[in-house]
C-alpha cells in the first residue's frame, strides 16, 4: 500500500502507512522503504533514521545501505556513499544499482 502511495505522489499516506507497518513488527523492509520516502522528500535526516532502524532490524537487508548511499551523494559525502555502496556489494555482488552508486561516488568530488 505503501509503495503504491509513493508511486502515486502521495508521500504523506505512504509514509503513515510505513509507520503503521513498523508498529507492527520490526521490519527492515519497511523501516528501509520509509527511509527512501523521506529521502524523496529531502527530509535525510529522518530517513538516515529510519535506515538506522531498518539497519537495527535486520543487518543484512542491502536495500539498506543502498539507500544511505544514496543519500550520501545528496549530501555530496562521497567518500561515506562509497562506503555503504560496498557494503551493499558485499551483501549483493550482483546488486547494480550499488554498482552504479559506487561509480557515481567514484565521481562525485566531496563537499568543501
Amino acid at each position: 500500500w505503501a509503495l503504491a502511495a509513493d508511486c502515486a505522489q502521495q508521500p504523506d499516506v505512504a509514509i503513515a502507512k510505513l509507520k503503521e507497518a513498523v508498529k507492527l513488527e520490526r521490519n527492515a523492509h519497511a523501516w528501509a522503504t520509509l527511509g527512501m520516502v523521506y529521502a524523496k522528500q529531502n527530509r535525510l535526516d529522518e530517513a538516515l533514521q529510519a535506515l538506522d532502524a531498518a539497519q537495527s532490524a535486520d543487518a543484512r537487508f542491502e536495500p539498506t545501505y543502498v539507500y544511505r548511499g544514496n543519500i550520501y551523494l545528496l549530501r555530496k559525502e562521497p567518500a561515506r556513499a562509497a562506503a555503504e555502496f560496498q557494503r551493499a556489494l558485499a551483501l549483493k555482488p550482483d546488486d547494480m544499482t550499488a554498482r552504479n552508486g559506487l561509480d557515481m561516488a567514484g565521481r562525485q568530488p566531496s563537499q568543501p
